[in-house]
């Protein structure tokens, strides 16, 4: 019988005190036989580092940061550590169904995927969410569109995976396409773009993560600018400002636009600054905190409301047109 592969679960913690131990032993209590734990405290002021020392002692990695670097760094930082050959991610809010490692390691092998996931269930602090919670509304409505078609095509559209905590992927898809880069809000969407064409993903329709959610999540933050731009360089890089994976198809671009309220206006503009200054340039003025000002002087005019378009408006305008000109400088074979 072959040994089992060794799974990395990689824990970001920051101010999580209350709940970093709940998360840590959902995962020690999982049934897959090889799991590797790697904690790094992403300079917490709550005392979590101080309570994963006392509470595990030498039973797992605890490394601390003592500059809060955000999640992205902190993820790449416990990926350097880990040993398996299998990541999996696990924020400190979030908690594991025993069976999550288990059954998605034999999704995966047996299916031949190399990153997968799987639905998600939502929690507060006090127990499950109902059904009828806005917040699962909302996400029951994402994964029925996701399930109607591949999914890439679900992932060209939002980010449906929700999280890094529902993330498993053999080390070397981080290899060909990490570190996660600088998003505080879509740095999981960014790495789930970036691996799709290249690798094989898999969807396992179980509910084997819970996502909780409490008054500190980033979703709930109110920086509708950052949001906006962040989404927008997603887009903007997917379509001719990433140099490190080739252009897609120009057809892609349309439904693209129809599944968010996004303007295709601010996605180009972001698309000829990434050719013009280079991606990792404006993804430094984005970790600066300097891109979303700029984007939004660039726009003064409009208020946040008005940068979003519908999907009639993003049909019309040239924005398509747009796009396939950006575009077709990287490849003489695309048509607008």
């Amino acid at each position: 019988m072959a040994m089992a592969p060794l799974v990395s679960v990689v824990i970001p913690s920051y101010n999580h005190k209350r709940f970093v131990g709940q998360a840590v032993e959902s995962v020690r209590a999982q049934t897959h036989p090889a799991v590797e734990i790697v904690v790094v405290d992403d300079g917490s002021s709550d005392g979590s580092f101080e309570f994963l020392r006392e509470t595990v002692g030498d039973a797992l990695a605890v490394l601390r940061r003592h500059d809060n670097r955000g999640a992205h760094a902190t993820i790449n930082d416990a990926i350097a550590s880990a040993t398996g050959d299998w990541i999996a991610i696990l924020n400190s809010d979030d908690l594991y169904a025993p069976q999550r490692i288990e059954r998605l390691v034999d999704f995966a092998t047996g299916a031949g995927h190399d990153l997968v996931f799987s639905d998600v269930a939502f929690c507060d602090e006090t127990g499950p969410l109902p059904s009828t919670h806005k917040v699962v509304q909302s996400h029951d409505r994402a994964v029925a569109a996701a399930a109607g078609g591949t999914i890439e095509q679900a992932l060209l559209r939002g980010n449906f995976v929700l999280t890094t905590s529902n993330l498993l992927f053999r080390r070397d898809v981080f290899a060909a396409v990490g570190p996660f880069r600088p998003y505080r809000y879509c740095h999981d969407w960014d790495f789930l773009l970036r691996a799709i064409g290249a690798f094989r993903l898999g969807w396992l329709r179980e509910p084997l993560l819970q996502y909780r959610l409490h008054g500190s999540n980033t979703i709930r933050e109110p920086d509708h600018w950052r949001h906006l731009v962040e989404k927008a360089l997603v887009y903007a890089g997917f379509l001719g400002g990433d140099t490190t994976r080739p252009a897609p198809a120009v057809e892609h671009s349309g439904w693209i636009f129809e599944a968010r309220e996004l303007s295709p206006v601010v996605v180009c503009w972001l698309a000829a600054e990434c050719r013009r200054l280079g991606l990792a340039a404006v993804l430094q003025e984005l970790e600066a905190g300097t891109l979303h000002r700029r984007v939004q002087a660039a726009f003064a005019d409009e208020a946040p409301a008005r940068i979003t378009a519908s999907v009639r408006e993003m049909k019309k305008g040239g924005a398509m047109r747009e796009i396939g000109r950006l575009l077709s400088g990287r490849d003489r074979n695309i048509r607008a």
